[in-house]
């Protein structure tokens, strides 16, 4: 139950395997949502894996030191891809940081 908890808390940080698995967790659910939902249900269903996605992200800047404020760099074309890769090939603050709790 704490790891369903922490999946949908902007808390803490998030390595890049970890951040890696749920990105590719959360596609293949809006996937499997859209093979199988009606259009009204595959948008309700994108927009609550968005969110998701958003609060993961979070936590991973969480992890690279940086405040989660940065995430509204994903609602930038072409700039969110830069990004993304980036968040996945940083290595994360060694020990400590001021994202720790």
């Amino acid at each position: 139950m704490k790891h369903l908890r922490n999946f949908f808390s902007s808390n803490g940080r998030l390595g890049r395997i970890k951040y890696l698995a749920y990105c590719i967790q959360l596609l293949f659910l809006a996937l499997l949502i859209g093979a199988l939902g009606d259009k009204q249900v595959f948008t309700w269903a994108i927009l609550i894996l968005y969110i998701l996605f958003i609060i993961q992200t979070i936590k991973r800047l969480h992890d690279l030191n940086l405040s989660g404020w940065w995430v509204l760099l994903v609602l930038v074309p072409i700039v969110n891809i830069l990004v993304g890769v980036w968040a996945l090939l940083k290595k994360g603050t060694i020990g400590k940081n001021k994202y720790d709790f």
